[in-house]
């Protein structure tokens, strides 16, 4: 069976929104400002274990540690990441001392991802004063408590130059990988802005043997791993309207709701994705466009691609005198992280 198809009730990634409350209002945020909160019930939680066989989880709000049932939540699947602003770990309260030893008692099992915008002043801005200092804190706590945590930061053209200080002083410091995912909602960069972020990640692992990397079906292509778009195929979602939908970027295709039929589910993805998954034509030329099929359809990221210019990853290793086993290993420690947290593609 190929990429891009569906596996009976498998489900490789879940994405599941537990709730619409958050104490922050982000400019960036695309989720309906909920009055009065919407939330998941752990009987929603339990038709969606016994519907499909999940593999890993990622637990999104709103907030998630917000959700009143979180620790109830966690215990309830395999695999779990927990995608946060990482406010509530930050405090010097019972709540935060609740949030961690529940973290650690799923021992590998869990991974906290923690939600920058780039450097200080673009987060703040953002996100709201003080937001930036409140996740490193929370970091920091993670570190300290044996729990594996990595920075998800949006990118645009507008904070695309702030990237190698963040990693200097913040991610290699504090040896935790920045993960980057084009903003949803910004225009998608151009090919020579795509090439020079992709290089600055490469030459960035080499120097700190690290393993940051862009979220993006196309990067895995440019490394020579098979990237593509998982929406409706290896990857669903769960909204807290107790909607299905493809993607956690996509509310506006219903392929369900919190107690259809295993087989309308199915049905209605299959329709999605001969409908929404189509290749690009200006990605026809292109030895990859059967896996990847143009990436992530939300983010249009694939018209910035740099293999329309061929610039090809054994072109930039030559050109910067990068050998191969460095390569490799840096390729082999991506995939160690993308197993190990829900991470794009």
């Amino acid at each position: 069976m190929g990429y891009n198809e569906i596996r009976g009730n498998k489900v490789k990634e879940m994405l599941v929104y537990l709730t619409s409350s958050c104490e922050l209002n982000c400019e960036h945020c695309f989720l309906p400002d909920e009055k009065p909160v919407k939330q998941l019930s752990l009987d929603d939680l339990d038709w969606l274990t016994k519907t499909f066989e999940i593999k890993s989880v990622n637990l999104l709000g709103g907030e998630p540690t917000r959700y009143p049932y979180l620790k109830e939540a966690i215990a309830m699947f395999d695999k779990v990441t927990i995608s946060t602003n990482g406010l509530a770990i930050s405090e010097d309260s019972s709540r935060s001392k609740e949030l961690i030893d529940t973290f650690k008692s799923k021992g590998k099992n869990i991974s906290i991802q923690l939600s920058i915008h780039g450097n200080q002043s673009d987060t703040d801005a953002v996100r709201g004063p003080g937001v930036w200092q409140r996740v490193l804190a929370a970091a920091d706590i993670l570190k300290k408590n044996g729990i594996a945590c990595y920075f998800l930061s949006c990118y645009n053209s507008e904070n695309l130059s702030h990237i190698p200080w963040i990693i200097d002083q913040i991610s290699h410091p504090l040896n935790m990988p920045l993960t980057l995912f084009p903003e949803i909602g910004k225009p998608p960069l151009t090919v020579d802005e795509q090439k020079w972020l992709f290089a600055t990640i490469v030459k960035k692992n080499n120097e700190y043997k690290e393993r940051n990397l862009v979220a993006q079906p196309h990067f895995f292509q440019w490394l020579g791993m098979p990237g593509r778009c998982s929406a409706g195929s290896e990857r669903l979602c769960l909204t807290y309207n107790k909607d299905i939908v493809p993607c956690h970027f996509d509310l506006n295709y219903i392929l369900g709701f919190v107690g259809s039929k295993l087989e309308v589910i199915n049905r209605n993805r299959e329709s999605f994705l001969k409908s929404s998954k189509r290749i690009s034509p200006s990605c026809d030329f292109c030895s990859k466009s059967d896996v990847c099929r143009s990436g992530c359809y939300i983010s249009e990221a694939y018209t910035g691609c740099p293999l329309k210019r061929n610039f090809t990853l054994e072109r930039y290793a030559i050109a910067t005198h990068i050998d191969s086993a460095a390569l490799s290993n840096q390729i082999s420690s991506m995939r160690k992280l993308l197993k190990g947290s829900l991470i794009c593609p």
